[in-house]
């Protein structure tokens, strides 16, 4: 009789273990940051030197036309379908359908105001920071 090893989970684990999870997810968040840029398209995200956050997506092969950017509620989405290629025009380079969607999951960005250019097929979205309101004492009359 062959009998199928499957690893279980613990249903209960140390808080110390959650503790390392959290701790690691946000002293550390650069493994976080490579798994959401993995992938096709090649994109890469950071800071710049004004505090806004860039994205940056290599599109060899891509018009301004062919690609899309959504913003909704705390997510922009970031694609590009329904791609023909003409007879006539025979690609080396591939083309194809993507979509990637990036969460401010901390709401620290105003999505709204981004800011999108397309140059030598270089694709860079940038974010500026939300504006931060400052706590207002009311006065009781």
């Amino acid at each position: 009789m062959t009998r199928l090893m499957i690893p279980r989970t613990p249903a209960i684990m140390s808080s110390r273990a959650f503790d390392q999870f959290f701790e690691s997810f946000f002293s550390d968040p650069t493994p976080w940051v490579k798994n959401s840029t993995e992938g096709y398209p090649l994109t890469d995200i950071f800071k710049n030197d004004d505090d806004n956050q860039v994205i940056q997506m290599a599109l060899a092969g891509f018009n301004k036309d062919d690609i899309n950017i959504a913003v909704d509620n705390n997510r922009i989405t970031i694609s590009a379908s329904n791609l023909e290629d003409n007879e006539a025009n025979t690609r080396r380079i591939a083309r194809r359908a993507f979509s990637k969607t990036f969460v401010d999951h901390q709401g620290e960005l105003n999505l709204t105001k981004a800011d999108a250019s397309f140059v030598n097929g270089l694709l860079t979205v940038t974010i500026p920071q939300a504006v931060v309101t400052k706590k207002q004492i009311i006065e009781i009359k």
